[in-house]
């Protein structure tokens, strides 16, 4: 039997928006353990229900916000290391937020993840669980999170979205083989730095998401990364720092959401699932649909261009949301592909309750239709006149034409 070990790093923090979400969808629907590795706060409450609830508890030594060198240069000496690991400040970008002068805190997540890394192995805690998903406890879930059952463990899981040019670093889902390659992102930066700061220096923008999938490559991982369902996002309280983004307060989540476009995608889900039942069919659908859908659009779906009525197609045939496959097919190179996959899916689900404006105003072919022939139009027909026949509009009909088309 898979026994399951959720961590969360890094601070429980915004517990009184976040709790009630995590312990419903995360840990009693994977029935898993939880441990807490967080920074050692002198106003940390001990009646946070995430300590409460953890079995294991785990306090990190404690630096101020940019004088994480001190702990870098503790964890090279652990190693007995001695390259010279602060030349890497003069790369360009934030990949040191927390030491070198960025709002960001990178180099506390490195840290962090580092410190969760030998707490795992000193418990001896690679005997006891299968599978890891390392978090963040300011999360809210919109909806169940899947069930480890639909996630090969082969694999390693992350949410699709907010990448900024490599993986996002904010949840994992990994198997015991994959934790040393997938936590320790600390070692490299303090055993060969001079080596990283050539294959840098000549790059952009270094970030920790760059970094992370730089270090998948590294360790021959990258290739079994996956992606998941992007179904949570980032709130803080009035109270709670932050570093990077201070977000803006959304009347819907009631809380200072971080992201918008986190938000956005996460909101889909909430709509979309509802049980761990639902998931078991979104990931056969996606399982039997995706071979069938990309070959459509290789044969001339592709032709009409447009993200959100692709988008509309995969919701007809049941491959939703397209996340990985879609995203890099389709999507090519625009900056923020998500944004309109996640207003077609919303589209589909809840047309009087999008923000019509904001569609229209990406869909300047349909912006003179109302609500209700705005969503005929792009479901059933539109798009769809003299590229199928008509039988073929609707649901179940182009899923029937699509599917004849492969034998």
């Amino acid at each position: 039997m898979t026994q399951t070990l959720v961590c969360i790093i890094g601070q429980a923090r915004a517990h009184s928006l976040t709790w009630n979400s995590f312990e419903k969808y995360v840990l009693s629907e994977l029935n898993a353990d939880l441990a807490i590795c967080i920074d050692n706060d002198s106003n940390f409450s001990f009646d946070n229900p995430f300590y409460r609830a953890a079995k294991y508890r785990w306090f990190n030594p404690s630096y101020q916000f940019g004088q994480y060198d001190k702990a870098f240069d503790a964890v090279q000496s652990y190693y007995g290391y001695s390259g010279a690991w602060r030349q890497l400040h003069d790369l360009h970008g934030t990949m040191l937020g927390g030491i070198h002068p960025q709002k960001t805190v990178a180099a506390i997540l490195y840290f962090n993840r580092w410190v969760l890394l030998q707490n795992i192995r000193s418990q001896g805690l690679l005997n006891h669980y299968d599978r890891f998903v390392v978090t963040r406890s300011d999360f809210v879930y919109t909806c169940p999170h899947p069930r480890l059952k639909l996630l090969d463990p082969d694999y390693i899981w992350i949410p699709e979205g907010e990448d900024y040019g490599g993986f996002c670093d904010r949840h994992i889902v990994l198997s015991g083989s994959d934790i040393e390659n997938g936590l320790n992102l600390l070692e490299p930066i303090l055993k060969s730095p001079e080596e990283l700061y050539s294959l840098f220096c000549n790059q952009k923008d270094w970030n920790i998401e760059k970094y992370m999938k730089w270090h998948f490559r590294l360790h021959h991982i990258e290739s079994r990364v996956k992606r998941m369902p992007y179904s949570m996002y980032l709130v803080r309280t009035a109270s709670d720092s932050s570093t990077w983004n201070l977000g803006a307060f959304s009347e819907e989540a009631g809380a200072i959401v971080k992201y918008k476009y986190e938000f956005e995608n996460a909101r889909v889900f909430g709509r979309l699932i509802h049980s761990s039942v639902d998931w078991d069919r979104f990931f056969g659908y996606r399982n039997a649909a995706c071979s069938i859908f990309l070959d459509a659009v290789a044969n001339g779906i592709k032709k009409i261009g447009d993200p959100a009525v692709l988008t509309g197609i995969a919701i007809d045939i049941g491959y939703v949301p397209l996340w990985s496959d879609l995203r890099h097919e389709l999507a090519g190179e625009n900056e923020r592909p998500t944004e309109s996959l996640s207003a077609a899916i919303a589209l589909a689900l809840s047309p009087l309750t999008v923000d019509e404006q904001w569609y229209r105003s990406r869909n300047s072919e349909i912006a003179h239709l109302s609500p209700p022939d705005l969503n005929h139009h792009w479901r059933f027909g539109g798009y769809f006149e003299g590229r199928y026949p008509r039988e073929s509009w609707g649901n179940i009909g182009l899923a029937n034409h699509l599917l004849s088309r492969q034998v």
